[in-house]
């Protein structure tokens, strides 16, 4: 069992599945829309810091799947910072994002405060937690670009 305070959510991922490893990280099996869970074991491992790489991100299945996608991209997120923000602890929360809440049209390279201009429903649900995020004092998203590797690991949807 890993001996310190980092959860990564989205193990089952890409990139959660590395993050996990390298930094032996505590596992959370459970679902992330399961917020008192979730809030139980952050409190019980004593959590001081959380990597979500949790996300419902196959874009077809977002465009499908709205309400699924909302749930864990979005409302999954609200509840966590919701959470951390009444704890007394000051938790870190670093939320992977996506270059996607982008159009991509722009012939210059994207610069922290651009305008989000999501282009699909799963690009919305990306603009909509980096917004949540932003509201944490000790938050931090991190857009991702082009994550590429071995497809044996992104079978999860990062979920």
């Amino acid at each position: 069992m890993p001996l310190n305070d980092i959860l990564v959510l989205g193990h089952k991922g890409y990139i959660g599945s590395y993050l996990s490893k390298e930094l032996h990280s505590q596992i959370y099996d459970g679902d992330i829309t399961d917020s008192d869970k979730l809030f139980s074991f952050i409190l019980e491992n004593k959590i001081r810091s959380i990597i979500n790489a949790a996300a419902f991100t196959k874009l077809d299945l977002c465009e499908s799947n709205k309400e699924k996608a909302y749930q864990v991209n979005v409302l999954a997120v609200d509840n966590l910072i919701e959470y951390l923000s009444m704890s007394s602890e000051k938790i870190k929360f670093i939320n992977l994002s996506s270059d996607q809440v982008f159009s991509g049209t722009s012939k210059k390279i994207y610069e922290l405060d651009d305008i989000l201009e999501p282009t699909c429903y799963y690009s919305f649900t990306k603009c909509a937690s980096e917004l949540i995020v932003n509201r944490y004092m000790n938050g931090l998203n991190l857009r991702t670009s082009r994550v590429y590797g071995n497809p044996e690991s992104t079978k999860t949807n990062g979920i």
